[in-house]
């Protein structure tokens, strides 16, 4: 029986484009984008730890030329070299990544690589296979890509005997992969190939989907496991939780927002009823391959429900403080439903008190959240909620970020990120901003003004010139529009408020 290898962990922070900001398709899940080149310049990022890996499954025996596993609990696939070892694709990477990160394994012949090519000349990054979710027969699973990220001509991935080009490609099992044309270079010496394996285990653990018998609706389970030790980690995580709830089952209902249904709690469990959302998060929706980009008026019919979220959230006194394009979920794609979702972060501030933690995500995160360090730090207010809201508006616009993504472990890379932040440092040099009105960009640019006091506040964002028109000609030719359940909200509401005078 062959030895089996542990595979080490890999995060890439995005590859840099020209001066351009770094793209989403570039980021988490290295997708390309806008035809700009997607290899990077800078040196690799930090290794994790061998000792975090999860151990590679045991062979229990080799069926017509492949292995029968015994499975690992967190893997979301396995790479198996023919005639050696096997591989475990770990899908507790997706949880360790900080804004912006890639989960995947690189495949190269340079030292940091997790599988290594031997061959002479060999490209020290040659290829990334990564995972994303996705619904498949009423369970959550992982969608596994492979991308080619090497720079010469004869260089490639072919899967199946297929060059795949320089696209994003998904795997199925028993996809055969090679690294060397397997044509030219038929020996598995000097050409070794790779087998793809699906785990036969791949609905997530911690989240499911169910149909609610009294109501016929689908709905979302989150269940969160709490750990009876009681260190700082695990107190963090069920005061989030707590607040989670607190805020969820505190307010009425909103069209534009997630709805927590119920709760229950069974020994070591939580269980959250949540309303479900069809079509993944936003950043899903901009960054993956398999969706058209979002236009720019199909941008503004999204973003206009998520700014009204926000205004219900500060009328209430909520700040949500964790606003990115993964905390927006897609309820319906075809005609652009969104709703704002995860309140972990979030918490209720009274009028004239300011909020002292740290927190949020770095990338969205306003300069003032950031200076909470300073001997003069003075604390925040709602004024946060605007500055990623501005972040998002810039990434879903251009399918990039408005600061340079750094490897964050690094201390010198997040001091660096946290200036650009802290100065304002974005502009509108990325291409992409060409096609995009004149209206758009002074939206974001009042959004994430430094200045707390100078950048909008959410009444103002929703009265700017570029929400004026969110259905125009080009909503009517594509057949979408507001969302009504929203329009007839706000309706009821201003008729509350005349009526009460």
């Amino acid at each position: 029986m062959k030895s089996v290898v542990p595979v080490k962990k890999y995060q890439s922070c995005a590859p840099v484009t020209s001066d351009y900001r770094c793209s989403l398709k570039q980021t988490r899940r290295m997708k390309s984008m806008n035809n700009l080149p997607c290899h990077s310049t800078r040196k690799l990022p930090k290794r994790v730890a061998l000792s975090q890996v999860e151990v590679s499954p045991k062979i229990l025996k080799l069926v017509e030329g492949l292995p029968t596993l015994e499975e690992t609990r967190d893997a979301w696939g396995y790479i198996y070299e023919t005639g050696n070892s096997v591989l475990t694709l770990d899908r507790k990477l997706n949880g360790e990544l900080h804004a912006g990160q890639v989960a995947g394994y690189l495949i190269g012949s340079d030292e940091p690589c997790d599988i290594k090519t031997r061959y002479d000349d060999a490209p020290k990054r040659h290829a990334l296979i990564y995972a994303s979710p996705r619904i498949q027969d009423k369970k959550h699973v992982f969608a596994v890509f492979i991308q080619d990220l090497s720079t010469r001509s004869f260089d490639g991935v072919w899967v199946n005997y297929k060059n795949i080009g320089k696209n994003v490609f998904e795997l199925t099992s028993k996809d055969i992969i090679h690294f060397r044309d397997p044509l030219k270079f038929a020996s598995n010496k000097i050409n070794p190939s790779y087998t793809f394996i699906k785990p036969i285990k791949t609905s997530l653990s911690f989240s499911s989907f169910t149909i609610c018998k009294s109501t016929g609706k689908r709905v979302a389970i989150k269940e969160v496991r709490l750990c009876k030790n009681q260190d700082a980690a695990n107190v963090k995580k069920r005061v989030s939780l707590l607040r989670e709830i607190s805020v969820c089952m505190a307010l009425p209902v909103h069209p534009c927002i997630i709805q927590t249904n119920k709760v229950f709690e069974e020994d070591d469990k939580i269980y959250l009823v949540m309303e479900y959302g069809y079509n993944g998060d936003l950043f899903t929706n901009v960054a993956e391959p398999v969706h058209s980009t979002l236009r720019e008026f199909e941008v503004k019919i999204i973003f206009e429900q998520i700014a009204h979220a926000i205004s219900y959230l500060h009328e209430h006194g909520v700040v949500h403080r964790d606003i990115k394009m993964e905390n927006v979920i897609i309820c319906d794609r075809k005609q652009l439903r969104a709703k704002l979702c995860d309140f972990g972060l979030s918490t209720f501030s009274k009028k004239g008190e300011n909020l002292y933690s740290s927190c949020g995500t770095i990338m969205y995160a306003a300069p003032e959240v950031l200076n909470s360090s300073q001997d003069d730090f003075k604390g925040y207010g709602m004024e946060v909620d605007i500055w990623s809201l501005g972040v998002l508006l810039y990434s879903a616009l251009t399918n990039s970020t408005p600061f340079l993504q750094m490897e964050i472990d690094d201390e010198e890379n997040k001091n660096m990120l946290k200036s650009h932040i802290l100065n304002g440092d974005f502009n509108f040099d990325h291409p992409a901003w060409k096609e995009i009105s004149e209206q758009a960009k002074d939206l974001v640019k009042c959004t994430m003004e430094i200045d707390a006091k100078e950048r909008y506040t959410i009444s103002q964002v929703l009265d700017h010139p570029w929400l004026q028109d969110v259905e125009n000609e080009l909503t009517r030719e594509s057949g979408v529009s507001r969302n009504p359940e929203m329009v007839e909200y706000l309706a009821r509401r201003n008729n509350s408020s005349c009526s009460s005078f």
